[in-house]
């Protein structure tokens, strides 16, 4: 199976698609804005969506197979998290642990969340 790695050109965004008349939704939230999809319905789907057809989402790379090692990393929301103090204080107690000194920037923040899976939807990126 093929894995495609799509990327927002339009920062974070969440959209729905239909899959087997389904609705999913797809969240390009994380720090680089990027989503990767190995299920080839879904890749049709959102191939098919107006947001790529547009070129709001462009498809960086596609992979044959899978790799050898697969790391599975486990993500939590947090959605109550709205603002750069909070997130600050998610990723400094259990079961993170950070270190305030990782945790300088706004950039810093985002990518030490996107590291150990922490994702908040709900904090308002500038």
């Amino acid at each position: 199976m093929s894995k495609k790695m799509y990327q927002s050109r339009k920062g974070s965004q969440s959209f729905y698609v239909k899959v087997d008349s389904e609705a999913v939704i797809l969240r390009f939230t994380n720090y680089d804005k990027t989503l990767s999809i190995e299920d080839k319905k879904l890749q049709s789907a959102l191939e098919d969506s107006e947001p790529f057809k547009r070129g709001d989402i462009v498809c960086l790379t596609v992979s044959a197979g899978r790799p050898k090692k697969e790391t599975v990393r486990t993500t939590r929301e947090f959605p109550e998290v709205t603002d750069w103090n909070e997130a600050v204080e998610v990723l400094q107690e259990d079961p993170y642990g950070i270190h305030p000194s990782k945790l300088q920037s706004n950039e810093a923040i985002l990518t030490v969340a996107e590291e150990v899976g922490a994702v908040f939807p709900n904090l308002t990126v500038a």
